[in-house]
């Protein structure tokens, strides 16, 4: 569904922004 694409979206976002919080 969108949904479900636009959610996996969202957490591949948040991951990305951790990553780049944590990394340096």
């Amino acid at each position: 569904t969108r949904y479900a694409k636009r959610a996996s979206l969202y957490r591949a976002s948040l991951v990305l922004i951790a990553a780049i919080i944590w990394l340096p």
